[in-house]
């Protein structure tokens, strides 16, 4: 007696078939984790040269990339709350209190573009699914049915059992219907996909103003500290 087996092969099926993100318009908000911190990050990669990271008790919130050693370094030899700054080649670091709380400030207003964020990414994954190409899977699983029926032909002419073949031939029956049902699903028209870049672009560019007025405030910020003698000049790594 066969078993039918096809819930370990439907949901092996279904995690090939959902896509990451990783093709995403531009990244506008992650968040991850250093050494049990929650961080915030939000970048268009668009300008290297200007970057920051804001570290408290709270986390982290910073646009770029500062090497972690560093920061953990800083982050023994300061109690309170700072800012680090990079610019060109060269990092900043910022300890006073009014600075830093408004670059705080600063870099929460990110939360209030949580409506774009949200817009970007749904467009996005649903771009993403859409434009999966999940023929070449249907074809490989194709070509190992026929391989399959013919293996169960010849086992039966040579008097062998089929039970083994014909559970596997069960399981890929399973994942075609499963990969025919999610290219269904998530196929998009023309019309669809027009309109789903047209909500992915608006989103974006509403994000990059929010993220460039950000970007604007902490260069002042930045300035500021300069010409107080608030900014020490670190060696980075």
């Amino acid at each position: 007696m066969i078993r039918p087996h096809w819930l370990p092969a439907a949901a092996a099926v279904l995690a090939l078939a959902l896509p990451s993100m990783s093709g995403a318009h531009s990244k506008s908000h992650a968040t991850s984790a250093v050494h049990g911190i929650q961080n915030h990050t939000y970048s268009f990669g668009d300008d290297d040269d200007f970057h920051w990271a804001i570290i408290s008790d709270d986390g982290m919130n910073l646009s770029g990339h500062f090497d972690r050693d560093l920061i953990e370094e800083l982050k023994e030899r300061h109690d309170e709350p700072f800012l680090l700054i990079g610019e060109d080649d060269e990092a900043y670091l910022i300890t006073d209190e009014d600075l830093v709380e408004r670059a705080q400030k600063a870099g929460q207003r990110i939360r209030e573009h949580a409506t774009e964020i949200g817009a970007l990414a749904r467009a996005q994954a649903r771009l993403s699914l859409g434009d999966s190409r999940l023929d070449r899977r249907v074809e490989k699983l194709e070509r190992k049915r026929k391989a399959l029926k013919k293996s169960i032909q010849e086992a039966e002419r040579q008097g062998d059992s089929t039970d083994e073949l014909e559970q596997e031939l069960f399981q890929v029956k399973v994942a075609l219907q499963a990969l025919e049902g999610v290219e269904r699903s998530f196929a998009l028209t023309s019309r669809e996909r027009d309109e789903l870049i047209e909500q992915r672009d608006e989103a974006s560019q509403r994000l990059r103003r929010a993220v460039d007025g950000i970007k604007r405030e902490m260069r002042e910020i930045s300035k500021t500290a300069k010409s107080r003698g608030l900014a020490e000049r670190i060696r980075t790594r």
